[in-house]
């Protein structure tokens, strides 16, 4: 069985264990989405600290920052909780209707930073950033100014961030 395959077929649980690296969910948040198109579970990568343009252009996300998370069926990219909707109420992800091709995503994450016993170690993170390859993703933002991540070639694996 290829790796990708195995990937896909481990439950949400394990799937969160793996791109964590060893370290445990502390629990289930409900946070405010735009909606799916598949009914799954999100799981955190980190949080969201800037993304780069193929224009050169950046966007860097108010505080509290948005949770970076990743869809356990569909397996792509989500911007939840933190300052998403206050952020697509002031316009800030761009213009209603925009589409802006993303070559390059950095998030805080504290993946790895668990005791032995898979509970959290205290501490900020780790800044990780990802280089998008061709075919690169597309922020675009909805009719009601929520920011959504499509398109791309990128795979999220136990790794981080692929493609």
């Amino acid at each position: 069985m290829s790796s990708d395959r195995a990937f896909r077929n481990l439950s949400a649980k394990e799937k969160y264990r793996a791109v964590q690296w060893g370290c445990e969910s502390e629990g289930i948040v409900k946070v405010e989405v735009v909606p799916m198109t598949v009914r799954q579970e999100l799981l955190l990568l980190g949080l969201l600290r800037k993304l780069w343009f193929e224009d050169g252009s950046t966007l860097v996300p108010s505080q509290p920052y948005p949770v970076l998370a990743y869809g356990e069926k569909d397996n792509h990219i989500y911007f939840v909780g933190g300052s998403v909707g206050e952020m697509a109420k002031s316009g800030k992800w761009g213009k209603v209707g925009s589409s802006r091709v993303v070559v390059q995503i950095d998030y805080l994450s504290k993946k790895g930073k668990c005791h032995l016993d898979g509970t959290r170690k205290k501490g900020r993170g780790t800044y990780y950033y990802h280089e998008h390859r061709a075919p690169f993703p597309r922020l675009r933002i909805d009719e009601q100014g929520w920011p959504e991540y499509v398109g791309g070639g990128y795979r999220v694996r136990p790794e981080g961030i692929v493609g």
